[in-house]
This record gives C-alpha cells, structure tokens and sequence, in this order.
C-alpha cells in the first residue's frame, strides 16, 4: 500500500513538509484564537472582562382579586348579550351599544369589521338566546374569560340556533373593565 523503498532524500522531504504543515496549522489555530476569532480556551491575559448587564426589576403585576374577576365577568357577560344581538340592517346601533365595553382599540377593529363586512345571506339578525357555562380566570394584570353561547339566527322564513363559544380578553382602562379582544368559535353555517 504505502511505498517504503523511497530514497532518503524524498522521505527527508516529505517529513520536512510534514511538519511545516503541522507547525503552521496549529500556529494559525492559536493565532485565530488570540485574536478572537473563533471559539476556544481563552487564557488569562486575553479573557475580556465580563460585564453583566444591568437588569431593573420588574414591578411586580398587581393581583386581581376574586371580587375584580367577578367585576371582568359582569361586563364580559354584557359584552356577550350586546354582541351577539345584532340587526344587519342597523350596524350603527350596534356598534352604539359595544362603545362602553370595548376597549378603544378593539372598538377600532370592530367598526372596520362593522363597514367591511358583506351581507349575511338569509340572516336578517341575530339575538342573544341562552348563556352556558362561563369560566373567567386572573391572568397578570388581564382577565380571560370562555363562554359557551346559544345564539338565535332570524331569517325570512326560519330561526335557527347556534351554539359558539366566545374567548375573550379583558383589562381596566383605570376605570372600569372592558373587552381588548374577541375569539369566537363554532358553527357559522
């Protein structure tokens, strides 16, 4: 395999290569080292010091009590009878009657739906008919809450039941509870 019968001078050669290759490869090894250009043990000299960032503690997010969750629910539930209860010929009123509970954020996004929102087709309105169960839970300075509604669809000729469940997202705005968001799940035949 390997040709061991070489004149001295072509093994003299071939180790003289050898070891330049191995001299210069470990040197620039260390040298990228030292100049930190890649990973490796650092020595003492050249170890830079080590600045931890400043870190201020966060205040810690006030609790809600089981009274303020209650409160959160009350408008949550209000939220649900309002929202749910609409006339598709009368938008504006509608929209008058979520102002209070939305927040002015969320509010903005349900006029844009309210304006870009094709017809419902054969459904003339929807009521609030039934509330389930309904789950409200502190999260951080938030309160969630998961409803499951039944609410009525009105057409022409027909009313049809539909059961959906609502998720949805409440905060103070320093004075009372309102809605910021709104996930709604179900049947939308």
């Amino acid at each position: 395999m390997f040709n061991t019968d070489l004149p001295s001078g072509r093994r003299k050669l071939f180790a003289l290569v050898l070891g330049v290759f191995l001299i210069v490869g470990f040197s620039v090894k260390y040298l990228l080292i030292w100049l930190g250009w890649v990973g490796g043990t650092e020595t003492d000299a050249h170890k830079k010091p080590a600045t931890a960032p400043v870190v201020q503690p966060e205040p810690a997010p006030p609790s809600i009590s089981p009274e303020e969750v209650a409160q959160a629910k009350g408008v949550a539930e209000q939220f649900i009878r309002a929202y749910t209860t609409v006339d598709f010929k009368k938008r504006d009123v509608w929209l008058a009657s979520l102002e209070s509970l939305t927040a002015p954020a969320y509010y903005d996004v349900l006029q844009e739906e309210a304006a870009l929102a094709r017809p419902a087709e054969g459904t003339l309105s929807t009521s609030f008919s039934k509330l389930g169960r309904m789950d409200c839970e502190a999260l951080e300075s938030r309160v969630s809450c998961l409803a499951e509604v039944v609410v009525l669809e009105k057409g022409e000729n027909r009313s049809l039941p539909m059961e959906r469940m609502y998720q949805l997202l409440l905060g103070t705005d320093e004075k009372q509870w309102v809605v910021e968001e709104v996930q709604v799940r179900g049947n939308f035949e």
